[in-house]
C-alpha cells in the first residue's frame, strides 16, 4: 500500500495526528475526557521515568518476564493483538503475525522512519506490554493510554504507537475479500 492510499483509507488524518504527546488520537469514541487522557499519559511517562535508559528486552529480564513468541489472528478484522500479558505470571507473548501484518502494512510510509521496521514495532509492542506487569494495571481503557505513553517514553518513539494499529486497520480496508467488513467500514 502507498502512502497516499493510507492517508485516502483514513480520511486525511496522516501521520501528523500521531505525534500529538498527549495521546489525544483516544479521544473520539474513547469514553474518556482530555483530562483523564492527560493524566494516563503522565502516569505512563512517569512509570517510564523509573526506567529511563533500560532497553525493553533488558527491562523484561529485570522484571522476570517470561517472553513467548507465537503467531496468531484475533479472528475479526477490527481486533488487532499484537500481543497478550498476563500479569500474575509475569508472561507476554507476543503475536508475530500482528508485528508482521504492521512492518509490511508501513513498509511504504516513509515518514514513520525506521519505527516501521520489523524489530522497532516489535521493541515498542513490548515495551507497552512491559508497562501492564510493571505498573500491575491493564484492563481499563486508561491502562491502555498510559501503556502507549509508556512505550512511547521508554523507547523515544516519536509518535504514538497506535500508528501501528491505525496501519494494519488501513491495509485490511483495502483488501475487501479478506477483510470486507473493514472495507465496508472505510467506505463508510
Amino acid at each position: 500500500m502507498t502512502a497516499e492510499q493510507m492517508t485516502a483509507v483514513s480520511r486525511g488524518r496522516t501521520l501528523d495526528r500521531f505525534t500529538v504527546p498527549e495521546e489525544r488520537v483516544h479521544v473520539p469514541g474513547g469514553g474518556l475526557s482530555r483530562i483523564d487522557i492527560d493524566r494516563a499519559c503522565a502516569a505512563g511517562r512517569r512509570e517510564a521515568g523509573r526506567f529511563t535508559g533500560w532497553a525493553p528486552a533488558d527491562l523484561a529480564v529485570f522484571l522476570g518476564v517470561v517472553l513467548t513468541d507465537a503467531a496468531w489472528s484475533a479472528g475479526l478484522p477490527a481486533l488487532i493483538l499484537f500481543a497478550e500479558t498476563e500479569i500474575r505470571s509475569r508472561s507476554v507473548t507476543l503475536n508475530e503475525a500482528a508485528i508482521d501484518e504492521a512492518a509490511l502494512s508501513l513498509r511504504e510510509l516513509p515518514q514513520a522512519g525506521p519505527w516501521r521496521e520489523r524489530s522497532r514495532i516489535r521493541t515498542v509492542v513490548l515495551a507497552h506490554e512491559l508497562y501492564h506487569v510493571a505498573s500491575r494495571r491493564s484492563g481499563r481503557r486508561s491502562a491502555e493510554i498510559e501503556a502507549h505513553a509508556f512505550a512511547r517514553q521508554l523507547t523515544g518513539m516519536p509518535f504514538s504507537p497506535l500508528l501501528y494499529e491505525w496501519a494494519v486497520r488501513s491495509t485490511r480496508a483495502l483488501d475487501p475479500k479478506q477483510y470486507p467488513r473493514a472495507a465496508a467500514a472505510a467506505k463508510g
